[in-house]
């Protein structure tokens, strides 16, 4: 009884932490189909392992839409490390 309550536990973090959805707009936003994807590492959400720049990734366009958000990837790597949590960045131009 006890695996199955957790079971479910785990289940329902991980379908609820996909939807930690962050969107920014610059400019006009996105005005094309075009994307790039970076992923963040962070140690316990504090300390960060990498450097992911939206400005970077639009490649100097001036109009364009940064989404950042836990995947169901991320909610995998961070439950398997524990102390590694991650993001996904997509620019899209």
């Amino acid at each position: 009884m006890r695996t199955k309550i957790m079971v479910i536990a785990v289940s329902g973090l991980l379908l609820l932490s996909a939807c930690a959805t962050h969107t920014h707009t610059v400019g006009k936003g996105a005005q094309g189909s075009s994307e790039v994807s970076k992923r963040q590492y962070w140690v316990m959400g504090l300390f960060p392992l990498n450097e992911v720049d939206g400005g970077k990734m639009a490649g100097g366009a001036s109009n364009y839409t940064v989404t950042s958000q836990m995947t169901i990837v991320d909610a995998i790597i961070q439950g398997v490390s524990g102390l590694v949590w991650s993001r996904t960045v997509t620019v899209t131009k």
